[in-house]
């Protein structure tokens, strides 16, 4: 690992010269404490966060104006043995005046706004549980159009909007004779008047299988207040319930220079996962942060969740295996130019009216960019 990391640092320090763009990452995440309920193999390893992932990763990109490429490594250390895993690894290049883009690899991206910018280097159930789309399904992320495969990309941008087209990696129908191991997937965004965006996303990775979302951001309706609605749709062949439905809500609300409201919402309506003779359940997911920037180096995060897998009991489940409350605050500490640290507790709480489950984490992130 000291080898990997000692090559890509004189590497990028060589390349800084051709390129207008070199950065080198380093990301790390471990537990200062945790409960085994918070760790998938009941031991904890310091520095790795679990023992069987490196929780972290190292980020290579070298870009210009027109050309670049990145990959991003997660090495796995345990005692079984270190082996390192490609995350993303694309290049991409820029033709017709620089209005269009065409990308080939693996990569994950998004257009539409994650409401994250004060949430430091936490991720997944610390702060931004689901990420725009569905609770579970393939409309789940849906605005990450390559859902991180193998795949090819081609994106024109013209006044105030775009269109992007997408080949991708999937076993789309291999029952048949053609046997194509592609899907695809299409998105077009645009302004609309001042403040306002509008993105329609679309895939199709296997065979009569369809998920579609339009999400709408305004940013002029109030000041201070960003907020971004969306409604996605996922259709699948073959199942006796075949659809799911689902509605996403997401705000930023700023009350003051040093103080900040953001808010994560979702309503899903799953019939795909309904028990035979029950109706379609509904899942809910709501996050409330309230940000405060104690420094022009520190940020401190007050967030909670709250979610539910069977909203209305429909499936007959017992409310206090299904209910969840999760207290999360955080801090995120900018040491120096391209170097932060974020940290807090993690106190996740499961029960419907009366709690029967808590597990406690102390977790920290350590970023370092150059």
């Amino acid at each position: 690992m000291k080898k990997i990391i000692t090559a890509l640092t004189v590497t990028a320090m060589a390349l800084s010269a051709a390129f207008a763009d070199v950065s080198l990452e380093f990301k790390q995440m471990g537990h200062l404490l945790a409960d085994s309920a918070d760790n998938s193999t009941g031991t904890l390893d310091l520095f790795t966060g679990y023992a069987n992932t490196s929780a972290g990763n190292l980020k290579f990109t070298v870009k210009n104006s027109n050309a670049g490429v990145e990959f991003t490594i997660k090495p796995t250390l345990n005692n079984s043995g270190n082996t390192v895993a490609w995350n993303n690894y694309y290049g991409w290049t820029k033709f017709a005046d620089g209005k269009a883009e065409l990308r080939a690899g693996r990569w994950e991206s998004r257009t539409v706004n994650r409401y994250n910018e004060y949430a430091g280097d936490y991720e997944s159930n610390w702060y931004e549980r689901y990420k725009p789309g569905s609770i579970g399904g393939n409309t789940a992320d849906l605005n990450r159009l390559t859902s991180k495969a193998l795949a090819a990309q081609v994106q024109y941008k013209f006044d105030g909007a775009w269109v992007t087209g997408a080949l991708i990696k999937s076993t789309y129908d291999a029952s048949s004779g053609i046997n194509s191991q592609s899907g695809w997937a299409a998105e077009f965004g645009t302004d609309v008047g001042e403040g306002t965006k509008i993105i329609v996303d679309f895939k199709n990775l296997k065979q009569d299988q369809y998920a579609f979302g339009v999400f709408g951001r305004n940013t002029t309706l109030k000041e201070g207040l960003d907020f971004q609605a969306g409604f996605v749709f996922d259709r699948r062949a073959a199942t006796a319930n075949n659809f799911l439905w689902a509605v996403d809500f997401r705000a930023k609300y700023e009350l003051g220079d040093n103080l900040a409201l953001i808010t994560m919402n979702n309503l899903t309506n799953d019939a795909t996962v309904a028990l035979a003779g029950k109706p379609a359940i509904f899942k809910i997911w709501n996050m409330v942060s309230l940000a405060v920037m104690a420094s022009d180096n520190a940020t401190i995060n007050l967030t909670a969740h709250w979610e539910h897998d069977d909203l209305l009991n429909n499936a007959g489940l017992d409310h206090n295996t299904q209910g969840r409350v999760t207290l999360a605050p955080m801090v995120n500490y900018l040491v120096g130019k391209g170097v932060n640290i974020s940290g807090g507790v993690n106190i996740d709480i499961t029960g419907w009216g009366q709690p029967n489950t808590a597990t406690f984490a102390i977790p920290f992130v350590v970023h370092v960019k150059i």
